[in-house]
């Protein structure tokens, strides 16, 4: 009888790949270093830059650098851990949801209510975002898009080598195997391009595309064939 097999793979493989890390992400989300943001709303990388441009980023950063701080006090009071790009994107999403009344989390709506005023506090002394005239909502959601953004650059970088993956080109090529199943924590797509790279199918749950656009569809795991590699992706992905 064949063998069912699993493996979990974390974000640290990639940086064999040339690939940035999250202490990497997080250190330029938390700077505007060649970033400038395009009229459609996207932010993008290079030297362009002008003056509202500046306004939307000298507002966003002190703010992300603002939740950084906060993160950072509670860590400090209840574990120790460093905190990183998704911590802060996930805490502007939840001061958005609370503010905007778009959703109550009341697992952490307590510690929103908590932080919350000190924040409002702080926001005075950001000058350029007393100029755009933001409520607190609004800076939430150009911070949330400004990370997406940045990760998405960061994370679509080709990589400089995929060849720590050939584990998973033996195990399938072994025969010895009913059901090989790769769990990541990456939002990169290493994987799935060494698996491209080497003609093995894998279902990744969304489905074939249909006017250019993929949508998430569970039931593929269940309908996998066997000597099919299934890719589950627990934190999302850049495409």
């Amino acid at each position: 009888m064949k063998k069912k097999i699993s493996f979990i793979i974390g974000s640290g493989v990639s940086r064999y790949s040339g690939v940035p890390s999250t202490e990497d992400i997080t250190n330029q989300i938390l700077t505007d270093e060649n970033v400038f943001r395009h009229t459609d709303g996207s932010y993008n990388f290079n030297n362009h830059s002008n003056e509202l441009n500046d306004a939307y980023l000298k507002a966003i950063i002190p703010f992300l650098n603002l939740l950084k701080e906060e993160i950072n006090s509670y860590f400090s009071n209840h574990c120790s851990r460093t905190v990183n790009y998704e911590d802060i994107y996930y805490m502007a999403s939840q001061i958005y949801d609370a503010e905007s009344g778009e959703y109550d989390n009341p697992s952490v709506q307590p510690l929103i209510d908590k932080i919350l005023p000190f924040i409002k506090s702080k926001l005075v002394h950001i000058p350029y975002l007393d100029d755009l005239s933001w409520p607190i909502d609004r800076i939430c959601e150009e911070s949330m898009n400004y990370i997406r953004d940045t990760v998405w650059y960061m994370l679509s970088r080709q990589p400089t080598r995929i060849d720590q993956f050939d584990f998973l080109k033996d195990c399938v090529e072994s025969g010895e195997f009913a059901n090989i199943d790769i769990f990541t924590l990456n939002h990169d797509t290493i994987i799935e391009q060494y698996l491209n790279d080497k003609n093995i199918s894998f279902v990744d749950g969304f489905s074939e595309k249909n006017n250019n656009l993929r949508t998430w569809n569970p039931e593929l795991y269940n309908d996998t064939p066997e000597d099919v590699p299934r890719l589950f992706k627990l934190h999302g992905s850049v495409n």
